[in-house]
């Protein structure tokens, strides 16, 4: 990012280079220099993709949808949120400034028609963002009186590419391509995820990073700009491969028909091989698998702390039932716990087992303790003392 004068303006450009030159050269300013470039927009307000287009004077709306990898299709009227930023394409080329140096700017002047309230100053930081100094802008349009703006006139918008001789280079990835040198879009430089139009509109090229980093060119449905008839596409030494086709020329590599360029009236396609990218279907495949044998691995986990949890369950039952069968073998020699037990076992309903509490006179249980004897006491309870007895009657 770079600081224009004040320091309060900014110009986010990314230079579109490809991937073996990211790392050194910086664009280099002569008279015939050019770079295809990437402005960082954010609308103030909500608004359209086809204002934007008016704004800065694209000649089609497709071109921001491609740097911004939407859709073809995007209409006009698509909603852009304030503070959103988008990018705008743009072509810099260099110029010589007022003091004999060459500088950058963008090739495409734009114009802005004037509208009721406006300053230079709000035209360079809230209509375009920030993107431009009003002090550029008054440079370039020395006939507008900045005190005295008439509305409805036209100003030029300058956009710098950079600061001095240099350009902001912000390296962006892009897929390698195979378009030759004496091609009138040479270099073609497609930054991952985007999509762009060539050949004047003919060719339609993708960059995915998902096709081993190598552009990707079809025939677009567009109508052609500046040809009246669209030139052939079919590659030499194919006689039914045309640009996008693709054949397997063995398991490790396949043959597809790539875009090489563009002369006055001629399309140059060429025959290239590159190695076989991954399945996608294979490999979702494989990921579902692995999906699978997780929710089977998962299921079995629940399945047995279930029946984990259920034999605990008849363990403790089962225990529990021994437990009482013990205790009443154990004291079924006491008359009493007999009666009991069989007042208990037969006090039933209806085939139904009463659970109600057996309840004794006062004076079955004097007979049954000795009148309280303390011979027959066994000790203290939470409940009170405890008797042991030989015999009751309800």
């Amino acid at each position: 990012m770079g600081t224009m004068s004040r320091g309060r303006v900014f110009v986010l450009l990314i230079i579109v280079r490809s991937l073996a030159a990211t790392a050194s050269a910086s664009f280099g300013c002569d008279e015939a220099s050019t770079c295809r470039s990437l402005v960082g927009y954010k609308p103030q307000y909500r608004t359209t993709l086809g204002a934007i287009q008016t704004l800065f004077n694209v000649s089609d709306t497709r071109d921001i949808a491609g740097a911004n990898g939407l859709p073809e299709w995007t209409p006009r009227d698509h909603t852009v949120d304030g503070n959103q930023r988008i990018r705008i394409p743009l072509e810099c080329e260099c110029y010589e400034d007022e003091g004999g140096l060459l500088r950058s700017r963008s090739k495409n002047r734009l114009k802005y028609k004037l509208k009721a309230g406006d300053t230079l100053y709000k035209i360079g930081m809230d209509v375009f963002s920030g993107l431009v100094d009003y002090k550029q802008i008054e440079y370039v349009n020395p006939d507008a009186v900045p005190v005295n703006l008439t509305i409805g006139r036209e100003v030029i918008i300058p956009f710098l590419c950079g600061e001095s001789e240099t350009v902001v280079d912000i390296p962006f990835p892009v897929c390698s391509t195979m378009v030759r040198n004496d091609s009138l879009d040479y270099p073609l430089l497609v930054p991952n995820g985007t999509y762009m139009y060539t050949a004047n509109g003919c060719v339609k090229c993708k960059c995915d990073a998902a096709n081993n980093w190598t552009l990707h060119c079809e025939p677009s449905k567009l109508k052609p700009t500046n040809w009246s008839t669209r030139p052939s596409m079919q590659c030499n030494n194919s006689s039914n491969m045309y640009i996008g086709n693709t054949t397997s020329s063995d398991s490790h590599n396949v043959t597809f028909c790539a875009y090489a360029g563009y002369g006055n009236q001629t399309i140059f396609p060429t025959l290239a091989t590159q190695p076989t990218p991954p399945d996608i279907n294979l490999m979702n495949a494989e990921e579902s698998r692995w999906w699978i044998w997780l929710v089977v691995v998962g299921g079995l986990i629940v399945v047995t702390i279930l029946c984990y949890l259920i034999w605990r369950k008849y363990i403790t039952e089962v225990d529990r039932k021994w437990k009482q069968n013990k205790l009443i073998s154990e004291i079924g020699n006491s008359t009493v716990a007999s009666i009991l037990y069989y007042k208990a076992k037969g006090n039933r309903k209806d085939g139904k087992t009463n659970h109600e509490m057996q309840i004794f006179n006062f004076e079955s249980i004097v007979t049954a303790t000795d009148n309280f004897s303390i011979a027959n006491k066994l000790g203290e309870g939470g409940f009170g003392p405890v008797y042991k007895v030989f015999s009751i009657t309800s």
